[in-house]
């Protein structure tokens, strides 16, 4: 029993020296040269974050309104894995941090620490950190420090010092550059940390601007994204500023809904990749995959993937990956191998053809994944935006589109139909002001020549008979008569005339008529007209109309109103024409007088016929004032009403607007 008891506890031991044996073995084997990689000690960074800083940093000299770029690169071995990893830095004034040529994110108050989950962004490998540091004046630095702890135990610890480099002004790619260039001078320890100007203590420690832990959203079914890659596949032949065309389609079942589509692809040296005919993206670094989200853009049917592939110089491939996630659990693969085809460069259209001609030859493999000359893993992974499904709007569809271009050519005809009922009744509008003043010649040069010469004729016989003769006295009424018929001739030749077709010359013909119509009474006239008076056309008929109505305002107030002053107004207000005939007579009650006569009514009447109104204003013994609202021309026919009322153009076919207001005895009024 004693001797057993010794042999296996001779076994155990064995067994434990030979494990510490192996782990410090691999520890030494595996260890990185340019940073310190430690065993696994309690992490204090937790309890106080300047545990885990360097020193704080910057470029040699310092000035104002400075942009200051630090890089540090570090290699994490290969066979290790990631448990956790922690960075902590700021920067005086702001910063922006880089991994991999990857923006982590964005700081700019130099008191508080800004801290970075950088688990799910570290592999195995060589990895560079970048920082873009910014000094609005004053002192400048920037503070960091980096904790990743491995699965075997292993600490690796990177902190701000002089191992960091200043990259000059004007270098492309940098923040992904896994090696430092000779010309890069190194950083400048500008203070160590807990000395002035700046914290010994930070404010706060907070989350950056950004998400480090989604910068790479992987599907859960790719641990590594190059699992889902194919071959590297092209043309035949290779050569250089070779563009080569490579087109696939695929199915997805009918009924099936896709939960997660995902396609990483790259080429050497350009590509840009097409969905049924539509542009996903491009790419130019064949050292990056660049990750496209398909979800919103995949529906049960037959798709096509085609790709635009261009080789600069050497060699030349293309690789690619998509993996569709339906809902009833099904997987559909599609890899960058020889069921992909070489469509020829006269082919047009070929981005949307679901079916390949057998004249396209297959593509070829040039290279397996890993293989020369595209060794190594991709250095990024790059996120390119997810698109939408194209919405075709109603307005948008094949039968709008007629529909509307139809109603678009019925509306040209029945523009042209008016254009030419407009000049039509230009033409007739001209040739009615050709008559107008023709007719107004021929009768200021006709008749009346002929009435003056009766008169002429009446007066001189007339003269030659005795004082007390009954014929002398019939030929002075003949006389008196043809005189009044001269002056009822000189109103109509007004009327008629087009050339007194304006609101100025009414005013100016009415005040010289109420002048003579009032001369022979011992009622004074006063104006008050607008000094600018506008020379808008007036129609004849509402020219006629709006003197019958002032002509019979006069007669009433002289035969009825025993006043001594009648007041004339004539005014613009905006769109409407009112003219205001006042006296200061012995007045009246308006409601009275309609159970009297129809004078008032009559002028109401004339208005209305014109969009006008008539307004009476008067009382026993404080005068009468009557007031005539008219709207203007221009304005009682809107602008474009010859758009839907094409009837107005034969306005000028009809004889001249009436007067429709029945004659009455002014007595009556």
């Amino acid at each position: 029993m004693r001797r057993c008891f010794w042999r296996w506890g001779a076994a155990v031991f064995f067994v434990v020296v030979l494990r510490f044996g192996t782990i410090a073995t691999a520890t030494a084997a595996e260890a990185p040269t340019n940073d310190t990689a430690t065993a696994a000690a309690p992490s204090d960074i937790d309890n106080s974050p300047t545990n885990g800083l360097g020193a704080w940093i910057w470029a040699e000299k310092t000035f104002d309104r400075q942009t200051c770029r630090l890089w540090k690169s570090f290699e994490i071995p290969a066979s290790a894995t990631v448990t956790k990893a922690r960075l902590l830095m700021t920067a005086d004034n702001e910063f922006t941090l880089f991994l991999d040529g990857r923006e982590l994110g964005h700081g700019a108050e130099w008191r508080e620490l800004f801290n970075f989950d950088l688990t799910p962004l570290l592999s195995g490998g060589k990895h560079t950190l970048a920082v873009e540091g910014f000094n609005l004046k004053a002192a400048a630095g920037m503070i960091l420090g980096l904790r990743i702890e491995l699965s075997d135990g292993r600490v690796i610890e990177i902190k701000s010092d002089q191992s960091w480099s200043i990259v000059p002004e004007g270098t492309m790619g940098w923040q992904k550059q896994t090696d430092a260039l000779a010309a890069w001078p190194s950083a400048t320890v500008v203070a160590e940390l807990g000395t002035s100007p700046w914290w010994s203590t930070p404010t706060d420690v907070t989350e950056p601007s950004g998400n480090a832990g989604t910068a790479l959203d992987t599907l859960e079914a790719y641990d590594n994204p190059t699992n889902a890659l194919g071959a590297w596949i092209w043309a035949e032949k290779t050569f250089d500023r070779q563009t080569c065309r490579l087109w696939r389609s695929f199915e997805i079942p009918a009924f099936a809904a896709v939960t997660k589509s995902r396609l990483l692809m790259t080429a050497d040296n350009e590509f840009t990749l097409f969905l049924d005919g539509r542009e996903l993206g491009h790419g130019a670094e064949w050292r990056e995959l660049h990750d496209f989200n398909l979800t919103p853009l995949l529906s049960p049917g037959k798709h096509v993937l085609a790709v635009v592939a261009f080789n600069s110089t050497s060699y030349a491939g293309m690789v690619l990956g998509l993996r569709i996630e339906l809902s009833d659990g099904r997987l559909i693969e599609i890899k960058s191998d020889q069921a992909w085809r070489i469509v020829p460069g006269e082919i047009r259209h070929w981005e949307t053809r679901t079916e390949a001609p057998d004249a396209w030859p297959p593509a070829t493999v040039v290279g397996t994944f890993g293989a020369r000359p595209w060794e190594g893993m991709p250095v990024n992974i790059n996120k390119m935006p997810t698109l939408e499904p194209i919405r075709v709007f109603f307005w948008q569809t094949g039968w709008f589109q007629i529909a509307l271009l139809s109603m678009c050519g019925l509306v040209i005809l029945f523009s042209f139909r008016l254009m030419a009922q407009l000049a039509l009744h230009k033409k007739e509008r001209w040739l009615l002001q050709q008559e107008r003043e023709r007719i107004a010649r021929d009768i200021h040069d006709d008749l009346g020549s002929r009435m003056t010469q009766l008169v002429l004729h009446g007066e001189v016989a007339a003269s030659e008979l005795a004082a007390t003769s009954p014929t002398r006295s019939q030929l002075d009424r003949i006389c008196e008569e043809s005189r009044e018929m001269l002056s009822r001739m000189d109103e109509i030749l007004w009327a008629v005339n087009p050339q007194r077709d304006t609101l100025r010359d009414f005013s100016s013909y009415v005040c010289g008529y109420v002048q003579e119509f009032l001369k022979p009474t011992a009622i004074q006239s006063l104006f008050e007209v607008d000094p600018e008076m506008s020379t808008a056309a007036l129609d004849l008929p509402l020219r006629r109309s709006l003197l019958m109505a002032i002509k019979e305002t006069l007669n009433n107030a002289v035969k009825h109103s025993e006043a001594t002053e009648i007041r004339l107004e004539i005014h613009v207000r905006g769109e409407k024409l009112v003219v205001v005939v006042q006296d200061n007579g012995k007045g009246f009650d308006p409601a009275a007088s309609k159970t009297r006569g129809n004078g008032l009514a009559n002028l109401a009447q004339r208005m209305s016929n014109f969009g006008g109104t008539c307004l009476v204003t008067s009382q026993p013994g404080k005068g009468c004032r009557i007031a005539f609202d008219i709207p203007m021309p221009h304005s009682r026919r809107h602008r474009w009403s010859w758009l839907w009322n094409s009837g107005r153009f034969n306005e000028a076919k009809k004889p001249l607007v009436a007067d429709t207001a029945p004659s009455h005895n002014p007595t009556q009024c």
